[in-house]
């Protein structure tokens, strides 16, 4: 049972460490970590005020791009050359047939913004669907803001899951090691009993 339950915790503690790692390169390769099709994203901006303020972290979901409709909150990558490369969280207000680019496209607007967004999105742009605002998001908000600094990324989140990664190969090499010379001492045992009864 013992042996069972610290394997059962290994287990869990390899899954820690292999997600986290998963989250590290989405990071480094500046994409918001997903898991299991939710993402946490660190609101910038007043634009969607009062849904969704400055400072608050929110949680987006993966979506059916058939299952959105006009009043739905979405995440996407704008053409908007001054936010371009970056993730914007706008209202669906108005969803039409583009003719030029023979797709369904999506028309997004702030709310604290007087006038829709220029820039059309499309099915490939969305990142998601809102969900909620995450309870203690500014709080939240303010750890991202201090582990986006490139130093304090690397001393609080590299450093402790480099640690934890090599404390876990030490202790797989020790379990190995162990498990070989109990093998080994039972097969001579075994020997000299063989030995003894001939």
């Amino acid at each position: 049972m013992r042996k069972t339950l610290s394997a059962a915790r290994d287990f869990l503690f390899l899954l820690v460490i292999v997600i986290c790692c998963l989250c590290v390169i989405q990071i480094s390769n500046k994409q918001a970590p997903s898991l299991f099709g939710y993402r946490v994203l660190r609101v910038i901006s007043i634009s969607m005020r009062p849904t969704i303020g400055k400072g608050d972290c929110i949680l987006i979901k993966n979506v059916d791009h058939e299952q959105l409709k006009v009043g739905d909150i979405i995440t996407f990558y704008s053409d908007n050359p001054q936010i371009q490369g970056y993730f914007n969280t706008h209202r669906i207000h108005e969803i039409r047939y583009d003719e030029k680019l023979q797709e369904v496209v999506y028309i997004t607007k702030g709310d604290n913004n007087t006038n829709s967004d220029s820039w059309e999105v499309r099915k490939d742009q969305i990142v998601g669907k809102y969900i909620k605002t995450v309870i203690g998001g500014r709080i939240l908000s303010k750890g991202i803001s201090f582990l986006m600094k490139r130093w304090n990324y690397f001393l609080f989140i590299i450093v402790p899951l480099l640690g934890c990664v090599i404390s876990c190969i030490v202790q797989l090499i020790m379990e190995f090691r162990r498990t070989f010379i109990e093998n080994q001492l039972q097969g001579k045992g075994d020997r000299d009993e063989e030995i003894h009864k001939s």
